[in-house]
């Protein structure tokens, strides 16, 4: 019998302006055997990414998550541009706790608070009359949590200071501060 390689699938995508659920999906449902790394950037001060995140609308279950539920031999995942709430952070590494990379910006972070508004003062309730929605905001317990499973110190989201400048200009060159890795990718993978 002979025996057929199997090859890793490195999927790279930097400064595409959008990122479709469909795609995640897709790649969950037909690379969860050889899906090893997912790499996501986009600059999170793009005024096109600002209003339209498809990440944020109604998706049940949320695409990102799913594909780590699938993708068995997922060690690297990094998204930064798009939204991901905190509790999603906590899924994914309970489902890759082997992952080896795990990077999301810190001002990617959400958290939804539900409730309402009274005398302009928000009242926590199960009601969901109103949403709040926290920005770059990741708890230290959930960061632990995060850390426990993966069993690493010091993870936590990147800041502002540990990311490219292009990330937050979109206008400025990005080319420069992911070159190197692009052609890493190209040449040793």
């Amino acid at each position: 019998m002979k025996k057929i390689k199997k090859y890793s699938f490195l999927l790279r995508m930097y400064f595409c302006k959008s990122l479709n659920p469909d795609l995640l999906q897709f790649i969950s449902n037909n690379y969860l055997e050889t899906l090893k790394s997912l790499v996501i950037v986009d600059a999170i001060t793009d005024p096109s990414l600002q209003y339209h995140n498809p990440l944020r609308y109604e998706v049940d279950p949320d695409p990102l998550v799913l594909l780590c539920w699938k993708c068995k031999y997922l060690t690297e995942l990094v998204l930064v541009g798009y939204e991901i709430l905190e509790i999603n952070l906590i899924a994914i590494a309970k489902l890759r706790d082997n992952l080896k990379t795990f990077y999301v910006a810190m001002d990617c972070v959400i958290d939804l608070k539900y409730g309402k508004f009274k005398n302009d003062n928000f009242i926590e309730d199960e009601d969901g009359e109103d949403t709040i929605v926290d920005y770059g905001f990741c708890s230290e317990q959930s960061i632990r949590k995060v850390c426990k499973i993966l069993r690493c110190d010091n993870w936590h989201p990147l800041e502002k200071d540990e990311l490219p400048m292009c990330v937050y200009n979109y206008q400025m060159p990005y080319e420069e501060a992911y070159l190197e890795k692009i052609l890493t990718d190209q040449y040793f993978n």
